[in-house]
């Protein structure tokens, strides 16, 4: 039996899941809320990722949905009170894009210090995965109100969208690169 820890980091509601992809009844989710700015929630995320893997135990392999890499502009929802500020209706939020990687790495830390295998994996190979369908939505759909529909078909019982996300994460696990050489060398160490 394999335990994969899937990680959906955010500040505000990092969701969190512990599957054995072969018996969903047995999953265990729950969420990591940072507080703090900057650095201090950084910090708080370690100690409560530690505190996770404390309790909860040591999983096999972590997977966790890799955080943008660059700063992305986005159209807006809404409009300045001074139009002649709204450049052509797009905003960006560079803070989220900065911590999410602050987060990231301090994942990889407490991971590394607990000798955990990790691979990050982009959101449109672990949805490809756990929802059967391409980068593409259905019509009048959006990718977390999936995730909340997809675990309730599978009978995982999930309290926001944060950890469905992560459950779907959790199940990219035995598709991850990482995760396929580390059993491959298991057996050949057998085997040998």
């Amino acid at each position: 039996m394999t335990i994969f820890l899937g990680l959906d980091l955010s500040k505000a509601n990092t969701g969190w899941c512990y599957l054995d992809p072969h018996n969903h009844s047995t999953a265990r989710v729950g969420s990591i809320k940072a507080l703090g700015d900057w650095e201090t929630a950084t910090a708080d995320f370690s100690r409560k990722l530690m505190t996770v893997i404390n309790s909860e135990g040591k999983p096999d392999f972590c997977v966790i949905e890799t955080p943008l890499r660059s700063v992305m502009q986005h159209k807006k929802k809404g409009t300045n009170m001074m139009p002649e500020l709204d450049s052509f209706g797009m905003t960006i939020n560079p803070k989220t894009s900065l911590i999410l990687n602050q987060i990231a790495g301090a994942t990889v830390g407490v991971l590394t210090g607990y000798s955990i295998p990790f691979e990050t994996v982009a959101p449109s190979t672990w949805r490809k995965g756990f929802y059967r369908t391409g980068s593409k939505l259905p019509p009048g759909q959006n990718w977390k109100t999936m995730a909340v529909k997809q675990c309730k078909l599978i009978g995982i019982e999930v309290r926001n969208q944060d950890q469905a996300e992560s459950v779907g994460v959790a199940f990219a696990g035995p598709n991850c690169e990482r995760f396929k050489k580390i059993k491959y060398d298991q057996t050949k160490k057998v085997g040998a």
